[in-house]
């Protein structure tokens, strides 16, 4: 479905769908919650919406951070480090279209 999306360039619709889904569905989003920001995230990284792209990297890892602090004996942040590559590598690739090497 997300690709359907894709080639129709309306990622936006679905994001939004996805930010505000019905109440049916809210459970089985938020069981597969992690597949679907990685699938956000290579979205926006294909269609090369970098703002959105560094907002939605800086909420993921926030949102970690969060979680860390809510159970000290959480490993989300070390998953985060060791096996989400493609947050940090989608925020940098995002950092480094966004802003001149002035900034």
């Amino acid at each position: 479905m997300a690709a359907m999306y894709a080639r129709q360039d309306q990622c936006k619709e679905l994001f939004e769908l996805w930010d505000n889904p019905p109440v049916a569905l809210k459970g089985v989003m938020h069981t597969y919650r992690d597949e679907l920001l990685n699938l956000k995230t290579r979205l926006l990284r294909d269609q090369k919406d970098w703002p959105l792209l560094e907002q939605h990297c800086l909420f993921v890892i926030d949102d970690t951070i969060s979680k860390l602090n809510l159970a000290q004996d959480s490993k989300c942040l070390w998953e985060l480090c060791a096996y989400r590559w493609d947050i940090w590598d989608s925020l940098l690739a995002a950092t480094k279209a966004l802003y001149t090497g002035q900034e």
